[in-house]
């Protein structure tokens, strides 16, 4: 078990018994608030957050993470 309900064996992550499709296991790690990401993916209780740029991605707190252009909500992307 990792926390926020992540787990993950040698091959796969998993989010709260369910794999995460698609998530890399030797470069996933679980950040706060029911984020997570891998070195191609940004996720949010288990699902993969779209068009999210992982290289600058990072958790603010409080449900709230952003990327070098947007903000995001409880893994939503927030519309200014």
């Amino acid at each position: 078990m990792l926390s926020f309900g992540y787990a993950k064996d040698a091959f796969n992550i998993y989010f709260e018994g369910a794999e995460v499709k698609d998530a890399s296991s030797g470069t996933f790690r679980v950040l706060i608030d029911g984020y997570a990401k891998d070195a191609f993916n940004a996720y949010y209780r288990g699902r993969e957050i779209p068009d999210c740029n992982v290289r600058t991605f990072e958790c603010m707190g409080k449900g709230v993470a952003r990327d070098d252009e947007n903000k995001y909500f409880l893994g939503q992307k927030v519309v200014w």
